[in-house]
C-alpha cells in the first residue's frame, strides 16, 4: 500500500472542507506555518480545479519551505567573510581570534568557507581546513545526540505529529490521517518518548521494518499479549534509541538441565533520520532480575553479537540467557549496554579532470576519499576511490553496512548525471576500502565511442565521519514463558 507524508496527507484533508458542493463564497484558513491563506470555492469543475492547483501549491509551500536552508543575510555573509579574511591574512593574534569567533558561531558558517586555491600559502590552507574539520566534527556528533521536542497544549493529532517531524527532523508516513485531539505537555522530551506518548493517545502503532523513507504508522490493535498496550510503557529509552521486548522463549534441554535457555527478542529503534553502521551487546555488560530473586546469567558472556542494519529503521537482537527455575513469572529487571556507530550527516565529495593522470585526494570533515586512476575503456569509464575515516575504529570492519551503500555518479558537461553500473572492491583493509565504480557513458547525452571526457566530473556522496556512541538500557516486568 502507498504511503505519503503526514505533512501532504493534512493539506489534503484540510483543502476537502473549502469545497462545499452547490455553494459560492470564500474561506479563510491558517496554514501550518502561520500564513493565511483565502480561496474561493463553488460547485463547478473548473473553479474548483483552480483552488485545487492553490491548495497543491500550499502543499508544496509549507511540506517543503519549513526545511529549506536558510541563507545566511547579507549582512552575516559580510561578517563571515570579514572573520575569514582576518583569518588567512591577520596576524597570529588576529588568526587566533578570528578562528575563535567563527568556531563560536558553529556548523552554520561551513557553507561560507572559502575554498583556497592550491597555489595559496600551505599554512593558509592548514588554516582553513583546521577550521573546516572542527566544524564539521561538530556536526557528525550531533547526530549522535537525541532530538528533543518543546510543545504544549491541545492539538489535532496530526498536527501534533507535525510538530514532532519539523523539530526534530524524523520523517513519519502513514495512510490516514488521525483527527483525534490530544493533550501535550512537551520541555525538552526526547523524540522517543514524545512520540509514544501521542501515539498511545492516537491509538497508533509503528511498524520500523519498512522501506519507507521514514517510520509507518500504523493503527494499534488491543491483542498485544502479555503485555501492556501503551507503548510508553512497554519500552525504554537511551539516546537516540528505543527498545521494547517483542518475544521470549524458554529451551529447555531433555539431556542436560544446564542447556535450558530463556531467549529475549529485543526491537532496538532509532531515530529515523539516522543509519547507525552496526549495533552490538556485549553480553557481559547484559543482566537480568527476576521477580523471586534469580539473577540470569548470559549464556555466552563472552559474546558480543553484532547487527548490521539494512534499509529499515530497527533490528531485531536476541539475548540468549541461562534460563531461570519455574518458580520465576516474569523478569523484574533487564538491563544492558548498546555500543553503535552512527554516520554523520551527508558530504559531497567532487573530482573534476578526470582525463588528468595522477592520484587525487579530498578531505571533508573526518571523510578521505582519493581517486587513485580513472580509465575509459570505449564508452564504460572506470573509477577508483580509496575510502577512508579518521577515528573511524572498528566502522570500517562493517563497511559492507555503509561504504557499499554510499553514492556515486558521472556528472556530463550538460549536467546529466550517470549513476554507476556495477562496482567491485579492490582493496579492503582495517582502515580503508577500495572500489572500482564502473559509468555507462553511452547512457546519457551524446557520447561516442572514443570521445573525451573534458567536463565529466565525478561526485561521491558519503557521511562526513562516524560517531561511536554507547548508551545504557533498562526495561522492566517481561513476562516469562
Amino acid at each position: 500500500m502507498r504511503v505519503v507524508d503526514l505533512r501532504i496527507l493534512v493539506f489534503v484533508r484540510r483543502a476537502a472542507t473549502w469545497f462545499i458542493s452547490g455553494g459560492r463564497g470564500s474561506c479563510r484558513t491558517k496554514t501550518k506555518l502561520g500564513r493565511s491563506l483565502a480561496l474561493p470555492f463553488e460547485s463547478q469543475a473548473g473553479s474548483f480545479k483552480s483552488a485545487a492547483r492553490l491548495i497543491a501549491l500550499n502543499v508544496v509551500f509549507n511540506c517543503c519551505g519549513s526545511y529549506a536552508e536558510e541563507a545566511p543575510s547579507d549582512s552575516k555573509s559580510a561578517s563571515y567573510q570579514k572573520l575569514f579574511q582576518q583569518l588567512v591574512d591577520g596576524s597570529a593574534a588576529e588568526q587566533a581570534i578570528a578562528e575563535q569567533e567563527l568556531l563560536a558561531i558553529g556548523p552554520d558558517v561551513l557553507t561560507q568557507i572559502p575554498i583556497l586555491p592550491s597555489s595559496a600559502p600551505l599554512d593558509q590552507r592548514k588554516t582553513v581546513d583546521r577550521l573546516r574539520n572542527e566544524l564539521q566534527s561538530k556536526v557528525i556528533n550531533s547526530f549522535a545526540r537525541p532530538t528533543v521536542v518543546n510543545l504544549q497544549g491541545n492539538f489535532i493529532g496530526a498536527d501534533a505529529l507535525i510538530e514532532i517531524m519539523e523539530q526534530t527532523g524524523n520523517t513519519l508516513v502513514m495512510d490516514k490521517v488521525p483527527g483525534d485531539d490530544v493533550q501535550v505537555d512537551f520541555e525538552s522530551t526526547p523524540f522517543w518518548e514524545a512520540l509514544d506518548r501521542v501515539l498511545d493517545d492516537l491509538r497508533l502503532e509503528v511498524d520500523p521494518y519498512g522501506d519507507t523513507p521514514g517510520l509507518r504508522l500504523t493503527p494499534g490493535t488491543s491483542e498485544l499479549v502479555g503485555r501492556n498496550s501503551s507503548r510508553a510503557s512497554r519500552s525504554g529509552y537511551a539516546g537516540v534509541f528505543r527498545f521494547e521486548p517483542t518475544q521470549i522463549s524458554a529451551t529447555r534441554s531433555l539431556e542436560r538441565a544446564g542447556l535450558n535457555s530463556v531467549t529475549i527478542d529485543l526491537q532496538v529503534a532509532w531515530e529515523p533520520r539516522l543509519k547507525p553502521v552496526y549495533c552490538r551487546f556485549p553480553m557481559n555488560s547484559v543482566s537480568a532480575e527476576c521477580d523471586n530473586g534469580e539473577i540470569l546469567q548470559a549464556t555466552s558472556p563472552e559474546a558480543s553479537p553484532e547487527y548490521s542494519p539494512s534499509a529499515s529503521h530497527a533490528i531485531e537482537a536476541n539475548l540468549q540467557f541461562i534460563a531461570p527455575s519455574r518458580d520465576a513469572k516474569s523478569i523484574k529487571r533487564l538491563q544492558g549496554t548498546l555500543e553503535a556507530m552512527i554516520p554523520g550527516g551527508i558530504v559531497s565529495v567532487e573530482f573534476d579532470e578526470l582525463a588528468k593522470a595522477g592520484a587525487k585526494t579530498q578531505v571533508v570533515g573526518k571523510l578521505n576519499v582519493v581517486l587513485e586512476q580513472v580509465e575509459l575503456r570505449e564508452d564504460i569509464l572506470e573509477a577508483n576511490l580509496l575510502v577512508s575515516v579518521n577515528d573511524a575504529g572498528e566502522s570500517m570492519d562493517s563497511f559492507r553496512g555503509w561504504i557499499m551503500n554510499n553514492d556515486c555518479f558521472v556528472t556530463t558537461p550538460a549536467d546529466e548525471r550517470i549513476k554507476f553500473a556495477g562496482f567491485q572492491t579492490y582493496k579492503m583493509t582495517g582502515a580503508e576500502v577500495g572500489m572500482t565504480y564502473f559509468f555507462d557513458l553511452s547512457s546519457k547525452g551524446s557520447f561516442e565511442v572514443g570521445g573525451s571526457i573534458d567536463g565529466y566530473q565525478l561526485v561521491y556522496n558519503a557521511p562526513g565521519g562516524v560517531v561511536s556512541t554507547k548508551v545504557d538500557f533498562v526495561l522492566t516486568n517481561i513476562p516469562l514463558p
